[in-house]
């Protein structure tokens, strides 16, 4: 059994009509908790923009993402 990885930062964001209930049938889908299914559609969507989330809080370019297409911070990530 994997230990339990700990998330201690917290985002409240308004959404647009039917956006928790379309990422409550996708963990469903997936079989994953419905916070864990956010998370990973916020990470993908980050990366989609030439973003990535580094183990360190910071924020990068993406590894496939062209050069100089996006400012990118080494400021840690506000929670």
């Amino acid at each position: 059994m994997q230990p339990s990885v700990r998330f201690p930062d917290k985002l409240r964001l308004r959404t647009p009509k039917g956006l928790p209930r379309a990422i409550e049938v996708v963990a469903a889908a997936r079989h994953t908790q419905l916070s864990e299914s956010a998370r990973q559609a916020l990470l993908r969507g980050l990366e989609a923009d030439g973003l990535v989330l580094l183990p360190d809080g910071h924020v990068g370019p993406a590894p496939d993402a062209p050069s100089g297409t996006r400012k990118t911070s080494n400021a840690p990530v506000a929670g």
